[in-house]
């Protein structure tokens, strides 16, 4: 499995992405992707919606390619944001300061 980081572009408005993101389909795909149902698994997200970057939505995703991503979101979401994944190392900067001892 690789890491893609993706900053969505909501293709839609922030009221109706922060509905869609309210309902009830939320918490079903967020257990599929826990328990390996899906090709694709979202490990973290972040929303500054409420902050005002009322544009995008920015994802970690750990996937073995772009389009099991694409599969995982289904058309619906990708209908109200883009994905253009970016594969990333992750770097754990505690790991980076403790081998630095």
């Amino acid at each position: 499995m690789y890491l893609y980081m993706i900053a969505h572009s909501l293709k839609v408005s922030p009221e109706q992405f922060s509905t869609a993101m309210q309902s009830d389909a939320v918490p079903e795909l967020a257990k599929a992707m826990s328990s390996g149902t899906t090709p694709a698994k979202c490990l973290k997200s972040w929303n500054p919606i409420p902050y005002g970057q009322t544009d995008t939505f920015f994802c970690l995703w750990e996937a073995n390619s772009t389009s099991d991503i694409e599969t995982t979101l289904g058309p619906d979401m990708l209908e109200m944001m883009t994905c253009e994944p970016v594969q990333v190392d992750e770097i754990d900067w505690a790991d980076v300061a403790q081998a630095a001892k």
